[in-house]
């Protein structure tokens, strides 16, 4: 009993301190991949001088981790929090075992067919020992996130899991694993949004004031009206 009343209140001061707290700070994100080399500077008698240069692609798609299957949104978003935000070593492989693993043959098929659910997704941390919550997210603490959370967006039959890292004026900015780094309108968000967020913690983690999930207004990130055609065309529901 004393056990579950000491996690009732972990998970309460860890709901208040990622909700009811201060906007997040700008920060740019380190850079990861292989970079490019181009030439800036031809000298006479020295060798062609370089400079290295990242590509449109690897940019838009820094600190996210892209989804490999078309059902596995959900596991992707799980491992861009664990990977960008706690510097967990968890990859989507890992969480696409850990839920699938425990579920009968007819479950696994209606996953792979119609994508994980978010208590799949709450379960899943759980088991791996972190802190998680499932709330409906008032639209006015979006700007005061303290730390980045999961939320599905719907259209129609197509339900698609995001990083939602916050909000700057009028623009929110989310981690997509089907298309990168987005920033979408506000009024666009809450059109799609279900209302609800998976909340992630991890016990002495604390919220960090730097981290690679922070919001950066500089390009490279998709502008809404590239993010929503390819939203509206997305083939497959999830």
């Amino acid at each position: 009993m004393r056990r579950q009343s000491n996690d009732r209140l972990e998970r309460r001061a860890f709901l208040a301190a990622v909700v009811l707290v201060l906007p997040l700070a700008g920060a740019q994100a380190t850079l990861a991949d292989t970079p490019l080399e181009v030439p800036i500077l031809r000298s006479p008698k020295q060798p062609l001088a370089r400079k290295s240069v990242r590509s449109w692609t690897s940019l838009q798609r820094e600190n996210v981790v892209m989804q490999a299957q078309d059902y596995s949104c959900g596991a992707a978003t799980l491992a861009t929090i664990f990977q960008y935000y706690f510097q967990d070593d968890i990859s989507e492989a890992k969480i696409l075992k850990e839920i699938l693993g425990k579920m009968e043959a007819d479950e696994v098929k209606d996953r792979q067919e119609n994508g994980l659910s978010m208590n799949d997704l709450f379960l899943c941390c759980k088991a791996l020992g972190y802190l998680a919550a499932v709330i409906r997210l008032p639209a006015d603490k979006i700007p005061g996130l303290k730390a980045p959370v999961i939320v599905r967006l719907v259209r129609e039959e197509f339900k698609h899991f995001v990083v939602l890292k916050g909000s700057v004026d009028d623009r929110v900015f989310l981690a997509d694993p089907l298309r990168g780094n987005v920033r979408m309108s506000a009024e666009k968000f809450m059109t799609h949004w279900s209302g609800e967020a998976l909340l992630v913690g991890k016990r002495g983690f604390g919220l960090p004031q730097s981290h690679p999930l922070q919001i950066h207004t500089d390009p490279p990130v998709q502008n809404e009206l590239d993010a929503a055609r390819r939203y509206l065309v997305q083939p497959r529901p999830q």
